[in-house]
């Protein structure tokens, strides 16, 4: 599958959540994660602008990560719920798909989106 984000910006928002998000997988420093929320956002508010279905918004999210962390792990919220210390990836999509939906779906200001004020997305 390819990626059809507008050429220029869109694409550059996306190689930078991929390089932020190995970042935060190696360090979640509170800089870090603020960079990547930053990036969800910008990303998530210019496909739902452009129109993008939300199902082929959520897909191209998981392709920007793909190949994005460690040996045999791939975007899901399944594996967040189950995920232990020892998967940081898992751990750092949680927080970013929560952040991507906020955006995508305007339920609240992106500022006020925490890490721990997310709450489990079903079906994701």
């Amino acid at each position: 599958m390819t990626l059809d984000l507008a050429p220029g910006s869109d694409a550059d928002i996306a190689r930078g959540i991929a390089r932020l998000f190995e970042r935060a997988v190696a360090e979640p420093s509170a800089l870090t994660m603020g960079e990547l929320r930053e990036a969800t956002v910008a990303l998530a508010t210019a496909m739902r602008a452009s129109a993008v279905q939300p199902e082929r918004a959520v897909i191209m999210l998981k392709e920007v990560l793909r190949g994005h962390g460690g040996a045999g792990w791939a975007p899901s919220i399944a594996a967040h719920r189950a995920a232990e210390p020892s998967c940081p990836e898992s751990l750092v999509y949680g927080e970013l798909f929560t952040w991507w939906v906020d955006a995508y779906y305007g339920e609240r200001p992106p500022e006020l989106t925490t890490p721990r004020e997310s709450a489990p997305i079903v079906g994701a």
